[in-house]
């Protein structure tokens, strides 16, 4: 049989969830910011979330 593959980092899933709500309820230039900045620094994970 092949092994479990490991738990997720559930603390960095919180920590992750935690900034987007955050964004998101500051409201709709702060959510923009946050979009650019991420399809500015990481492409692959934009494109995958559909951002671009």
């Amino acid at each position: 049989t092949f092994p479990c593959p490991p738990p997720p980092d559930t603390v960095l899933i919180d920590k992750a969830r935690a900034i987007i709500d955050m964004v998101l309820n500051k409201g709709t230039f702060a959510c923009l910011t946050m979009k650019t900045l991420l399809c500015e620094l990481d492409q692959c994970l934009s494109s995958e979330l559909g951002l671009n």
